[in-house]
This record gives C-alpha cells, sequence and structure tokens, in this order.
C-alpha cells in the first residue's frame, strides 16, 4: 500500500467515526416539587422495560444522585441518541433506597419522565418513553 493510500484509509476510518462520537450528548433533567430539602434525589435512566423504574433493584443504563433542593439539574453525559424514560425519587431519610408502604406504594416523592403518572402501579417504561436528543427540556414532577 502506497503512503497515499494509507493516509487516505487514515482520513476516511477517522471521519466515520467522528459522527457516532459527536452524536453522545448531555442529557440534562430538572427535579421540580421538590417540598423538602433533607434527603437526596435519586434519578435513573433506562433504555430498556427490563426492571424499570426500579431503581433500587433494577439495572438502569446510567444512575445518579444529588442534594434535594427544588429545581436541581442533574446531568447525564455521553447520552447516545435513541429511545429512554427516567425514574426519579426523593429518598428523605437518607437510607438509600425508596420506602414503601404496606401494599408497595411510595411512601416518598416519585417522579417519571414524559409525565408518566403511578395508576394502580408504576407506569410502564413506553408511558415515560421519550426520544434523544429532544427539543422539549426534559423535567420531572415529583409527586407523593
Amino acid at each position: 500500500m502506497t503512503m497515499r493510500h494509507l493516509l487516505l484509509s487514515l482520513l476516511l476510518a477517522s471521519a466515520a467515526a467522528e459522527p457516532a462520537a459527536a452524536q453522545a450528548s448531555t442529557l440534562s433533567v430538572r427535579i421540580e416539587n421538590v417540598s423538602k430539602t433533607e434527603g437526596t434525589l435519586h434519578l435513573c435512566l433506562w433504555q430498556a422495560s427490563t426492571d424499570y423504574p426500579d431503581c433500587d433493584a433494577g439495572e438502569p443504563l446510567k444512575r445518579g444522585a444529588l442534594p434535594a433542593v427544588e429545581g436541581a439539574l442533574f446531568e447525564f453525559d455521553g447520552i447516545a441518541p435513541g429511545r429512554y424514560a427516567i425514574s426519579a425519587y426523593h429518598d428523605r431519610d437518607k437510607d438509600g433506597r425508596l420506602d414503601t408502604n404496606f401494599v408497595g406504594a411510595p411512601s416518598e416523592p416519585v417522579g417519571f419522565s414524559n409525565g408518566a403518572r403511578i395508576r394502580f402501579g408504576p407506569p410502564k417504561f413506553e408511558q415515560a418513553a421519550f426520544e434523544w436528543p429532544s427539543a422539549t427540556p426534559l423535567v420531572i414532577q415529583l409527586t407523593k
């Protein structure tokens, strides 16, 4: 192979790899309705319905935590285009898990992407799913 062919091959290979890396971006999520500043906000980013929305027992694509404040902003880095869902909860007692009552309903505030709500059980992945990237800002409203 000549030097010219080698350089051309390297140039084409780097050009082909660049768009894939450039597509991954930071997904920002704002959490609203944080009624108390005690505790921690936990967020999980899901790419599949398996285990959704159970942050404690499931295997999300990514997870994160931040101090509980109204309007808290969390960023998931390196997110490729695709279909995702987010589940969040306010761990008010800082025990590292979502507390539930005797029937299994959350006793701490929870929230889901796409405005999905609990109705006789947690929302399905498809109810909370959104396409990324999106021109619409992602906001999760916590409810109890």
